[in-house]
């Protein structure tokens, strides 16, 4: 089941370079060249040949440092399904389960005319 959304992802974030990570206690904000993402949602960051790591904002655990690593690194891939997954060039992947009750992030233009929730 993949998800259409009125921002295409692919066409605006595969190839875009993360350059800012910001941290509230109820979501992260990924803000790339163009877009942003918002993720309000626990997830988890895989990193190759390593475990992963749980992220919950809410409960304020999970090691939210790898996520200051993506810094500087391209999207190569993006994945709407039961799953929200974003693949950066060096393999990481930020990985969210989608809920069919209620929005977990949002793809915004920068200057916040145009989003789409998913």
């Amino acid at each position: 089941m993949e998800a259409k959304l009125a921002i295409s992802l692919e066409e605006c974030l595969v190839g875009e370079e993360l350059i800012r990570v910001t941290l509230e206690h109820s979501s992260i904000e990924l803000i790339f060249q163009q877009r942003g993402i918002q993720l309000f949602t626990v997830f988890q960051v895989k990193i190759p040949d390593k475990e992963y790591t749980e992220i919950d904002l809410f409960m304020e655990s999970g090691m939210v440092n790898m996520l200051w690593n993506l810094i500087g690194i391209s999207v190569k891939k993006i994945v709407i399904s039961s799953n929200f997954i974003l693949t950066f060039n060096n393999n990481v992947h930020i990985i969210c389960k989608r809920n069919e009750n209620r929005p977990v992030g949002t793809i915004q233009t920068l200057d916040l005319k145009t989003y789409d929730e998913f």
